[in-house]
């Protein structure tokens, strides 16, 4: 969630916007796709359908038996549970993403260039501040 909130705010860079975006789109498909229209087989008496969490299990107890199913709530939770897990890599590399970029930020603010005309950069004069009431206090 804070990935797609940080991307579609525009708090990354344009090119891990892109690819966040197109990873995901892609996490999608592939979420699709190996939930609901891959199936493989455990062993000779065990077919799965969907994959990493299948939707449904067929097995039966030897070659000439016929398949049992076993129909599970995963029917319905099948495919978010999956979009979930393929799209957490993406999500994760946008976030290191963000707090690199972030942490450039913070360390060029506190950066503290060479003062040339002899002043402390932490010494501020009055009429610097941007305060209009400074003159006032200072007197």
């Amino acid at each position: 969630v804070w990935a797609t909130y940080a991307t579609i705010a525009g708090r990354v860079s344009t090119w891990s916007r892109l690819l966040y975006l197109f990873a995901l789109t892609g996490s999608i498909v592939a979420a699709y796709v190996t939930t609901f229209r891959y199936s493989y087989l455990a062993n000779a008496n065990t077919r799965y359908y969907g994959w990493p969490v299948p939707t449904v299990i067929f097995q039966r107890d030897g070659p000439n038996e016929p398949w049992l199913d076993y129909v599970g709530p995963t029917v319905i939770l099948a495919y978010p549970m999956n979009l979930v897990l393929f799209a957490f890599i993406p999500a994760t590399v946008v976030l290191v993403s963000f707090f690199f970029h972030k942490r450039s930020q913070m360390q060029s603010r506190n950066a503290t260039p060479a003062s040339s005309d002899g002043v402390k950069p932490t010494e501020q004069v009055a009429s610097d501040s941007g305060n209009p009431y400074q003159t006032f206090l200072n007197k």
